[in-house]
């Protein structure tokens, strides 16, 4: 049995893509551990996703829940300048033009500034996300992980 999927055996769930077993490992921190942070970008979840991208404790951390649930999912590419900043996502992934399960999903301000997270499911203009460093309002300096929907306007996909 495996902990990120109880209904898979180990095999089963090696036998995933990389994105499928990453949006799964996504799904038990937001669903089944509900991670939240204690301190402003603090906390044990928090973290070891921040530890993950080479980071410090009390930094942003969308991109090191994406870098470490990929990492736990078996993905082994390097991101150029680091995984810990969604500008490098967002200049090194190969985009995708129409979104689809398993994709990331990002978007970054003029101040280079930005968010990423894992697209779950595409129903027309709109995404059903798992994300880190967000809240119930969506803000890209939340509080911990959730289920969003989105609009895609805006947004860029990757296919990591």
């Amino acid at each position: 049995m495996n902990k990120y999927a109880p209904w898979l055996s180990d095999e089963g769930f090696h036998a995933l893509p990389v994105s499928e077993r990453a949006l799964l490992i996504a799904a038990y921190f937001c669903d089944r551990l509900r991670v939240k942070e204690a301190g402003r970008n603090r906390g044990r979840w928090v973290e070891e996703f921040q530890k993950s991208a080479g980071v410090e404790p009390g930094a942003a951390w969308c991109a090191c829940f994406v870098t470490y649930c990929l990492k736990a999912a078996g993905y082994a590419g390097k991101i150029p300048g680091g995984p810990a900043a969604v500008r490098n996502w967002f200049h090194f992934a190969q985009a995708a033009d129409q979104p689809r399960r398993g994709d990331l999903f990002c978007w970054l301000n003029p101040d280079r500034t930005g968010h990423i997270g894992f697209v779950t499911r595409v129903v027309g203009p709109l995404i059903h996300t798992i994300e880190g460093n967000t809240d119930t309002d969506g803000t890209r300096e939340g509080d911990g992980v959730y289920r969003k929907i989105r609009t895609r306007a805006g947004k860029r996909f990757l296919r990591p």
